[in-house]
């Protein structure tokens, strides 16, 4: 008989019988005489036959839908691993780039507020040789004073409170705070002093 293999191929199996007889010794003789004759006279059944070819057939059959269907969960399964793998890869390279942007910009704050602190203590060049001298020094007072230095046209420097966009001054010091860039002291009916629109000195 065949037996199908998991393999989808088909193996060969032979097997045989074992008949005992048994009889009177008187009778042995024609009995396994009749006993031969009947087994050399069988026949086999047609219809025995095909039947056990349709069930081998139906189990070669069921073997390789079984073998064809193992086949594609495991392809299913590998696909599926490697899309989870995919969006593994692609959320840590998403996490490890957010925090490539965020290191970035923690170190670019760090940069502008040390930028801002030696210009405003040691000047625009941001060398600490300068002592305190020159334009560092005063910027450094001015940020304690909350205070402005400007420069007058008549060639000196006053202080002021800091916080407005524009300055006018007179020839006396005095001065004018405005956020209004479109304003102009000046332009009074009664005006009988002229101001001047005066810039940070530093």
């Amino acid at each position: 008989m065949q037996q199908p293999l998991f393999t989808g191929d088909v193996a060969n199996i032979w097997l045989y019988t074992t008949d005992f007889l048994i009889a009177d010794n008187e009778r042995f003789e024609k009995v396994i005489e009749s006993f031969v004759n009947a087994n050399i006279q069988a026949k086999e059944n047609s219809e025995w036959k095909n039947h056990v070819a349709s069930i081998n057939n139906k189990r070669q059959m069921e073997n390789r839908r079984q073998h064809q269907l193992q086949i594609e969960n495991m392809d299913n399964a590998t696909r599926a691993m490697a899309q989870t793998h995919q969006y593994k890869m692609r959320d840590r390279q998403a996490s490890f780039d957010a925090h490539q942007k965020r290191m970035a910009d923690m170190s670019a704050a760090r940069d502008a507020s040390h930028a801002n602190f030696m210009n405003n203590n040691f000047g625009s060049n941001g060398s600490t040789s300068s002592s305190y001298s020159g334009n560092g020094q005063q910027s450094f007072l001015n940020m304690i004073k909350e205070e402005e230095t400007v420069a007058n046209p008549n060639g000196y420097n006053y202080q002021v409170e800091s916080g407005a966009k524009e300055y006018w001054m007179d020839n006396n010091g005095n001065y004018i705070k405005s956020n209004d860039l479109f304003y102009n002291p000046n332009a009074g009916l009664d005006n009988n002093t002229e101001w001047t629109k005066v810039l940070d000195d530093y």
